[in-house]
């Protein structure tokens, strides 16, 4: 696994450089036998660790029989309200959903309202103790990527000149999505 690992890794490197002949790479989004992801609620850090951990296990089982170019990593689970929240904004954690922060402010002229964070006045040591914890577990070497999702639940990510749009398969009964990442502004949609 260790071997595949790394030339997964060097398709992503020569993918990042510009003179590379590598221009696209799949990523194949597979979801059977994952578990159900937990709310992103505080009471339920551990249980987040428990699904990040799991997951990561069962992404390294499917370097096995998936052929893409996905690299098992732990991930933190956080939407961006944790940052939001530093930075002084209001978060509502409604009961049946995951917490959204409020707006703080409705123009320019209330810019005065936006302060500047302290590590120690935000859940972000929670995280990094989470992290700690993780990595721990899961021992050294393990990748811990940071990913940013949009409110339909497609993921982006900015690497520079090159752009990712993952969308879910429609009527696929295993595979709950598919992306290519592609160099330059073509985007791809499986």
């Amino acid at each position: 696994m260790v071997d595949e690992i790394t030339r997964r890794k060097q398709n992503w490197v020569e993918f990042a450089d510009p003179k590379s002949s590598v221009s696209r790479l799949l990523v194949i989004s597979y979801s059977e036998g994952m578990p159900p992801r937990p709310m992103l609620w505080w009471e339920l850090l551990r249980e987040r660790e428990d699904w990040s951990y799991n997951t990561y296990l069962k992404k390294c089982e499917d370097i096995s029989y998936i052929p893409d170019n996905t690299i098992p990593f732990l991930s933190m689970i956080t939407g961006t309200e944790i940052f939001a929240e530093a930075f002084g904004c209001r978060v509502h954690y409604p009961d049946n959903n995951n917490p959204f922060a409020l707006p703080m402010i409705s123009g320019v002229d209330e810019f005065y309202k936006i302060k500047k964070p302290r590590l120690e006045d935000t859940k972000l040591p929670l995280l990094i103790e989470s992290a700690e914890r993780l990595r721990g577990r899961a021992g050294d070497g393990v990748a811990q990527p940071a990913r940013q999702s949009d409110s339909d639940g497609h993921r982006r990510a900015d690497l520079g000149e090159k752009r990712l749009l993952c969308r879910s398969i429609r009527g696929a009964e295993r595979c709950s999505g598919a992306c290519v990442y592609d160099k330059g502004a073509a985007i791809r949609i499986l």
